[in-house]
């Protein structure tokens, strides 16, 4: 049996709606510090992605620390206003140099810590000399990046992505761009070609393979209760919308049954590979979440584990967190007698994410229809 488990953005989807809305987030935070003519690049977001750092939610915040402490050089009293609408005086500051910053970040990450967390870490030992107050103002911006309530940076992208009358009515928050469409509906591209979707339903259908989406963008838990339903739009723009999902909110809905935070359950975690493989083969959400998070925090295997020994997983990533989840998947079942064959497909044109892939074990592939076309026509 093969199963393919796809990432999202840059693989299924051409992220223009998160890169926009990152982008547009940056430069408003900036205006709302009195900086002007800020603006963020792709290499800079390609940068970012290249060293783990993938949810937008996490290199906003970094870029909004940076800005600040970039205002701080001539104004040490400066405050990050809460709404854009009361920005502080304008001042000649420098811009940052993100991309710098972020390639100087350890691999913290893949020891548990959130980016965030590396920023700080990074920041804190750099010779910087913050006072209390600001060293307080910086721990806030970094370390709630993503809580919605406390983080300003969170509540303009998410607006952004969302639009304005969905993140009101998601987040009984107050809008703070006055009636914007949102991004994912307006500017994301599919890149599944229509052709290569076909052939994988007519190789779904015939028991060939099996397939799920593994993302890490916010959707609804598994109960409905709550989330956001971004990985379910982009689902339905390529037309995958049948497929098994596992995002941001089934990780959510399991964080509280075996005591961990949300952040810790997602790529690179072997449990989003884990929880990902098991509902590709039918096993329904909420029993593959349990299953995984059992076998791998607790040790505890399930016997379903045993319909993956001898499968071949290939999964199609942008980024090394999901190749890095997969192969801590193998390990794990490894450690069961379940043999697991991985194969690691990096799609990227960017030199430094293709550097990055390559380093993860990834064969790599300029697009998606030349990984799946491998992946479905093995032998031409």
């Amino acid at each position: 049996m093969k199963i393919l488990l796809f990432d999202m953005d840059g693989v299924l989807l051409e992220p223009h709606g998160y890169h926009d809305a990152l982008k547009e987030t940056v430069a408003r935070v900036a205006r709302a510090l009195g900086i002007e003519g800020v603006s963020l690049t792709a290499e800079d977001i390609a940068a970012f992605e290249a060293v783990g750092v993938t949810s937008e939610w996490d290199s906003a915040a970094i870029c909004a620390a940076l800005l600040l402490d970039a205002r701080w050089q001539v104004d040490p009293q400066a405050t990050l206003p809460r709404r854009l609408a009361t920005p502080l005086p304008p001042l000649d500051v420098p811009r940052p140099d993100f991309r710098a910053f972020v390639t100087e970040l350890d691999t913290g990450l893949l020891e548990g810590a959130l980016p965030g967390e590396r920023a700080w870490r990074h920041l804190s030992r750099d010779g910087r000399a913050y006072t209390s107050r600001q060293r307080a103002t910086m721990e806030a911006v970094l370390l709630n990046a993503r809580q919605i309530e406390a983080s300003f940076t969170m509540q303009v992208f998410q607006e952004l992505v969302l639009g304005s009358r969905v993140f009101e009515e998601v987040y009984r928050l107050p809008s703070q761009l006055a009636g914007v469409e949102s991004y994912l509906q307006t500017r994301d591209r599919s890149l599944l070609d229509d052709g290569l979707r076909g052939r994988l339903f007519d190789g779904l259908e015939r028991g060939e393979f099996a397939a799920a989406v593994m993302t890490n963008r916010p959707t609804r838990t598994p109960d409905g209760a709550s989330g956001t339903p971004e990985g379910e739009m982009g689902a339905q723009l390529v037309g995958l919308d049948v497929l098994p999902l596992v995002g941001w909110g089934a990780l959510t809905w399991l964080a509280p049954r075996c005591g961990e935070g949300p952040q810790r359950l997602c790529k690179p975690s072997p449990i989003h590979a884990l929880s990902a493989l098991l509902h590709a083969l039918g096993v329904p959400l909420e029993t593959a979440l349990d299953d995984a998070a059992a076998l791998v925090l607790e040790g505890r295997p399930s016997e379903r584990w045993g319909a993956l020994h001898g499968a071949e997983a290939w999964v199609f990533e942008d980024a090394a967190n999901g190749l890095f989840s997969l192969a801590g998947a193998q390990q794990v079942l490894a450690r069961l007698g379940v043999r697991l064959n991985i194969q690691r497909v990096g799609i990227s044109t960017s030199v430094v994410k293709r550097e990055a892939l390559a380093a993860a074990g990834a064969r790599l592939y300029t697009s998606l229809s030349e990984g799946l076309m491998d992946a479905l026509f093995p032998h031409g």
